[in-house]
């Protein structure tokens, strides 16, 4: 879960400008991370391998999440998010580590970061454990409802204005949510709480990243969260650790690689095209969630999970369309 928020958050990693320790001196000059773009490069096959690139991470991300339902037998939640943080760490820290050093860590706000990290890991937590009650499909549909949160949290923390025709977006999607989790027709089960706890915490996190762009490094915003994942649930381990099996084993080193990859994937897109371009093909995530879920745990969303599914999706894409045609009537 904590990768497919990086669809609205990764237009920001652009340029790394090395943290301000007092906030009185002047930053060096920015380092790019992103690759640079060919500048021969024809802009429709850069927007096609922009888009290829963004349903690339959208299904390692779906793979993930299959995988930890697949754990799920033999080994608690935490364990699986644990090693899907550390080997993410670790990638970042043999590719990165190299050029950018302690740079990697350097922050002017540790705790704010430290915050931000604890925020992410909490919706990992909350939809890897959802795992083990829900269906993918509809786990899935409730944590789609980030883009809704992120759109009222805005106002009050970012002091951003929100339109009616947004407002009536979050209202409508969040019906969706209700229809998905039916709390009124005795079929609800606890475990619903969870995916949207995980779409609240998503929402915050993208609410503390656009906050921690006036002064942060985005690689070290990049990197705290796995950090602090990779930390904390070490502490929870011993409590949830259970020996990998030959059958688990592979798995849990699969969420390192899926999960590595699928933020490879995003990032290399989101150099290529824009977040709002990019975001409409997150939605793939739903309806591979689904297949996977059918194909290889025979689980069959009903009609109620697919109309407030459709609902939270549609509501998003609304939000999404409706902020980027205002961002561009806005100019520069």
């Amino acid at each position: 879960m904590d990768g497919r928020n990086d669809f609205r958050q990764g237009a920001d990693r652009i340029a790394v400008h090395p943290a301000v320790g007092s906030g009185t001196e002047a930053p060096d000059p920015p380092v790019h991370l992103a690759i640079p773009r060919p500048a021969t490069r024809p802009d429709s096959a850069r927007i096609l391998a922009g888009i290829l690139l963004s349903v690339a991470a959208a299904t390692c991300f779906a793979l993930l999440d299959g995988v930890v339902k697949a754990l799920t037998p033999h080994h608690h939640p935490l364990m699986s998010a644990w090693a899907r943080y550390a080997g993410h760490l670790m990638l970042m820290v043999v590719f990165l580590g190299p050029r950018y050093g302690l740079g990697l860590v350097r922050t002017g706000r540790p705790w704010f970061q430290v915050a931000r990290g604890a925020v992410i890991l909490g919706a990992t937590a909350s939809f890897f454990t959802s795992m083990l009650y829900l269906p993918l499909a509809t786990a899935a549909a409730i944590s789609f409802a980030a883009p809704l949160v992120i759109t009222a949290l805005s106002v009050p923390l970012l002091a951003e204005h929100v339109g009616p025709r947004r407002w009536a977006a979050v209202v409508v999607g969040f019906l969706g949510v209700v229809i998905v989790m039916r709390p009124n027709a005795g079929l609800t089960h606890w475990a619903t709480l969870l995916p949207l706890a995980a779409a609240f915490c998503n929402g915050a996190f993208y609410i503390m990243t656009r906050m921690a762009r006036r002064t942060e490094s985005p690689i070290t915003s990049l990197i705290y969260p796995t950090l602090v994942g990779t930390v904390a649930l070490g502490v929870v381990l011993p409590f949830v650790w259970s020996a990998p099996t030959a059958t688990s084993a592979p798995l849990l080193l699969a969420t390192s690689v899926l999960g590595g990859l699928g933020h490879l994937c995003l990032i290399l897109s989101l150099n290529r095209i824009e977040a709002s371009v990019a975001a409409p093909y997150s939605y793939i995530y739903v309806v591979l969630m689904v297949l996977i879920g059918y194909l290889l745990f025979d689980e069959i969303p009903d009609l109620w999970t697919i109309l407030g599914g459709s609902i939270i999706c549609a509501s998003g894409l609304y939000i999404m369309v409706r902020e980027t045609r205002q961002r561009r009537a806005a100019g520069p």
